[in-house]
């Protein structure tokens, strides 16, 4: 009787052992993914109704930014940043992919993509 009660207590610490840590490390990888949805390198909560100037302080130059008229520098509709560019390989050459921040009339974003090839921005 003894020697049960002795195995059940080291099971059940090499279990709270393995355990824990196993539920720890599930919890901060489901936190990281519902702030980081679309890109691991951006917070999709903060960008979202963030305006431009806050984006760019947090993450730096845009590399590229949509224009809903060349004439008219102030009408972005869109900001975005490379977050794959294009490779080059055997098979051919894949396109280069942007996280692509759109913004309403007042300058704020609204929602964000990744979109494939730069002709889509």
């Amino acid at each position: 009787m003894q020697a049960d009660n002795t195995k059940n207590r080291k099971t059940r610490k090499i279990l709270l052992a393995v355990g824990i840590p196993l539920l720890c490390l599930l919890a901060a990888v489901s936190v990281f993914f519902y702030f980081h949805p679309t890109h691991y390198r951006f917070n999709d909560r903060f960008v979202i109704g963030s305006t431009m100037e806050e984006i760019r302080a947090r993450y730096g130059d845009f590399d590229k930014i949509g224009y809903i008229s060349e004439e008219d520098p102030s009408s972005i509709y869109c900001v975005s940043y490379l977050v794959q560019p294009r490779q080059r390989g055997f098979l051919g050459t894949s396109k280069s992919k942007y996280y692509a921040i759109f913004l309403d009339e007042n300058g704020i974003a609204t929602r964000v993509e990744v979109v494939v090839g730069s002709e889509n921005i």
